[in-house]
């Protein structure tokens, strides 16, 4: 192993995280699943055989295409401090994360760039598109933009990016994986805490942030690809590394249409209870981050109840409610493998600076939750009616 230099930058990815050791038969049994849910997945019944070949190919490669893509758009060593303050430096960043998949096999779905499903204020690189119209801040997160990317200290660089700019990993993470990606790679937490959890990875990336954090998730993958190159016999790149967590915790979803339906019928539920017991999940999921739960229902530490009692008010609301969204009108998708995503049921609070009580909560169509954000109810119909 070789010592991080004076960026905090080492020869190889597992030195951010030296002390890590993966359990070799999770690997192991990890690799063999994958080999099977790659063939279960692939129209053509090609068994894997490297990451540059067949269904994994399919799946992946557009990554390999896109970054060298988006680089030449930011050009970042083209950069000088003079420019900072101008407008160029946050236009070559918005131009590689937009216009980078043009030209290419597949999206920049390495990120939330368009924000089709939850509103355009849900685009991860909004604070850059901001900033741009702000002359104060346009010198402000220009500045941190030219420190992160053109190689003073990374992990000073990162922690001023999230003090500035923001501090939630996919805009970031993007950013250094365009600067150096031997070192660093993308990030889409949820999917990457089930790969890490299946491979006994001791790591969690969900609302955790910061420089130590992303180190450590660059160097287990770093490991793995160590780890992985003994058991598929080919050298592997850290972007394999990164598509075989990916694969690996997204695959099995995928691979059985209707697993939900088929849950469903194991437990005994109908379609309206299918929709309950998810936006009951998605509540807990909720005031549990907020720190909202003790103060919304009063029988805690009672999960069982908790749970009852939750989605037996979402049941009643949604009959009242005849299955129609109750901002737009529309009617409701019950889950189903064919339901249109931005119809089905979502549980929102009427006061958005409320509880989730039952006579703060209503259900709406998925899509006109996401664009009401915290606006009022009588806000979102002027825009709904316009």
């Amino acid at each position: 192993m070789s010592e991080i230099n004076a960026f905090g930058l080492p020869a190889h990815p597992s030195e951010f995280w030296p002390e890590l050791v993966l359990d070799s038969d999770l690997i192991r049994t990890a690799v063999s699943n994958f080999r099977e849910l790659v063939i279960t997945r692939d129209k053509h019944d090609r068994p894997f055989v490297s990451f540059d070949d067949g269904f994994a190919r399919d799946e992946e490669w557009y990554k390999s295409e896109l970054r060298p893509h988006a680089v030449d758009l930011l050009a970042p060593s083209e950069w000088t401090r003079l420019s900072i303050g101008t407008g160029h430096i946050l236009k070559k960043a918005i131009s590689a994360i937009e216009d980078s998949a043009n030209g290419i096999q597949g999206p920049n779905n390495l990120l939330n760039w368009q924000g089709r499903q939850y509103g355009p204020n849900s685009r991860d690189h909004l604070p850059l598109i901001e900033a741009l119209h702000d002359p104060q801040a346009k010198t402000v997160v220009e500045s941190v933009l030219f420190d992160l990317l053109n190689g003073v200290d990374t992990g000073s660089a990162f922690e001023s990016f999230m003090a500035t700019v923001n501090r939630k990993y996919p805009l970031i993470a993007f950013l250094c994986w365009l600067r150096d990606d031997d070192l660093f790679m993308p990030i889409s937490p949820g999917g990457f805490d089930e790969a890490f959890h299946i491979l006994g990875i001791p790591h969690v990336t969900s609302g955790r942030c910061s420089w130590e954090n992303y180190r450590r998730y660059n160097g287990a993958l770093g490991h793995l690809a160590l780890r992985l190159e003994m058991e598929l016999h080919q050298p592997l790149r850290l972007i394999d590394a990164h598509s075989f967590c990916w694969m690996l915790a997204r695959l099995p979803k995928k691979a059985v249409a209707g697993s939900l339906q088929a849950t469903a019928d194991f437990l005994g539920l109908d379609a309206e209870k299918i929709a309950c017991r998810r936006m009951a999940g998605s509540i807990r999921h909720t005031a549990k981050n907020s720190g909202k739960m003790q103060t919304v229902w009063r029988k805690r530490k009672e999960i069982e109840v908790l749970d009852d009692e939750l989605e037996d008010v979402l049941l009643q609301k949604m009959r009242e409610q005849g299955g129609t969204c109750r901002l737009t009108g529309l009617s409701m998708h019950l889950d189903n493998p064919d339901a249109d995503p931005n119809l089905l049921p979502s549980a929102d609070r009427i006061d958005s600076s409320g509880p989730y009580s039952a006579d703060n909560l209503q259900v709406v169509c998925r899509f006109a939750n996401f664009w009401k954000a915290s606006s009022t109810d009588e806000e979102f119909n002027a825009c709904w009616s316009w």
